[in-house]
């Protein structure tokens, strides 16, 4: 999507989309979920085509594709919707095909906080939305691919297999007397500087990096003048007065500004 606000813009069209779709369907349907522009729905079988071609008539630019469930059960987003014997859906871990499996691996100048937190963070998001029929697998799963990011056997045991694992202390959000400082993450620096402060009340300083993985990549293309932009919203503001004029071209913005004279 590239933009901070194409999600809102996606929602929003979305949920216009299924205002006037869902009423032109002919059957009820059973159940819809959604997250941003991906659908899961329940549809009887013959009616797959023409539900496909109700939503892709909505307006040409906006075209689906569908998956259908296999094996008793479809993915959707990072899960996977099993249908029982029974008709009851529950949900297992789901990574695409293409995933890579590299997380913040274990030899990366990250803090150890940030990496072990990495872990826990993916194993919480395991444990809160798959059937405990399929919990140990995805533990298993979740051990092996840090593993492979260079994690050691004896942390992965604690973070992934103990139900009480502890890493630092605990501070109340709700205290307004914290002070919240931070300090650049320098390896063997940043450590020593925090724990002369660790015995003063009331003081939570964070960690971060120096560099981000937008300075390592340079400008492939050559940036666009202002006056040479189009299809822009503008304003010029009046030199004799408080109002502006705001207005929207597809031409050339120094061609547009030319045409107020």
């Amino acid at each position: 999507m590239g933009s901070p606000i194409s999600p809102i813009l996606a929602t929003i069209v979305t949920d216009h989309l299924l205002d006037n779709v869902i009423t032109q369907l002919p059957f009820e349907l059973p159940f819809l979920y959604k997250y941003v522009d991906d659908i899961i729905c329940a549809v009887p079988s013959y009616h797959i085509n023409t539900t496909l071609n109700i939503f892709n008539s909505f307006n040409k630019h906006l075209q689906f594709t569908i998956e259908t469930e296999t094996d008793l059960g479809v993915p959707f987003l990072d899960t996977r919707v099993i249908r029982t014997e029974n008709n009851i859906l529950i949900l297992d871990w789901y990574q695409k095909p293409t995933a890579s499996g590299r997380y913040i691996n274990y030899f990366s100048n990250h803090t150890t906080r940030q990496k072990y937190n990495t872990v826990l963070g993916m194993k919480n998001r395991i444990t809160s939305i798959v059937d405990d029929t399929f919990l140990q697998k995805n533990l298993d799963i979740l051990y092996k691919i840090f593993r492979n990011n260079g994690y050691p056997k004896h942390i992965l045991k604690k973070l992934i297999y103990s139900s009480n694992f502890y890493d630092g202390p605990v501070h109340d959000s709700n205290n307004k007397s914290i002070i919240y400082k931070k300090l650049p993450f320098i390896n063997g620096l940043t450590h020593s500087v925090i724990s002369i402060f660790k015995d003063v009340p009331n003081i939570n300083i964070a960690k971060y990096n120096t560099m981000n993985s937008k300075q390592l990549f340079s400008k492939i293309k050559d940036p666009v003048p202002t006056l040479y932009r189009s299809n822009v919203v503008y304003e010029i503001p009046c030199l004799g007065c408080q109002n502006s004029y705001i207005g929207q071209t597809s031409q050339w913005l120094k061609q547009r500004i030319t045409q107020h004279k």
